[in-house]
């Protein structure tokens, strides 16, 4: 079996934003490990942040065969949280003001979840929830799941083309 050796070329250069939201997550789940045992804190994890390779190939496993393994993978679900507590504690502010933070807390919580493709695609979808409500318009689901699916697809498309591999060369200086 081929091991590869890893080495640090550089330390300090990344993402100041990124490397504050990966060690809010960090603190977030060292917090949940001292207070609650396994595997329970790694089902915590996986609800609360979607980090289901934290519960093990076994408990996965199992959750998938069960037909439940979507209870465990980020969802529009937690932004839906995330966002209407920002929304609600910033809710002292006009409107849009409050849409603001909570669009803001669901870009965040996606970074910070690793913002894989269906994390983008409830995020698109939330933040869409958050326009139509700032408009006054109503919300469509089908309209929203479409311009979602769409605009994933174009990234997808244009960054199979670029030289770039990573899921954050966008946010690179």
């Amino acid at each position: 079996m081929l091991s590869p050796k890893i080495t640090l070329a550089q330390k300090g250069q990344g993402n100041p934003v990124m490397s504050q939201l990966i060690r809010a997550k960090s603190k977030f789940m060292d917090a949940v490990d001292v207070s609650i045992p396994e595997p329970e804190s790694a089902l915590l994890g996986g609800l609360v942040l979607g980090e289901k390779h934290s519960l093990g190939a076994e408990i996965t496993d199992s959750f998938r065969r069960a037909g439940i393994v979507h209870t465990i993978v980020l969802s529009g679900y937690n932004l839906t949280i995330v966002a209407r507590a920002l929304m609600w504690l910033f809710s002292f502010l006009p409107a849009l003001l409050s849409g603001f933070a909570g669009a803001l807390g669901i870009v965040a919580f996606t970074l910070m979840t690793g913002a894989s493709a269906t994390a983008v695609r409830a995020a698109i979808m939330a933040l869409i929830a958050i326009l139509a409500k700032l408009v006054h318009r109503d919300y469509d689901i089908k309209r929203a799941l479409f311009l979602a699916d769409s605009s994933w697809s174009f990234r997808t498309r244009r960054c199979s083309r670029s030289t770039h591999h990573s899921n954050f060369h966008f946010l690179r200086p």
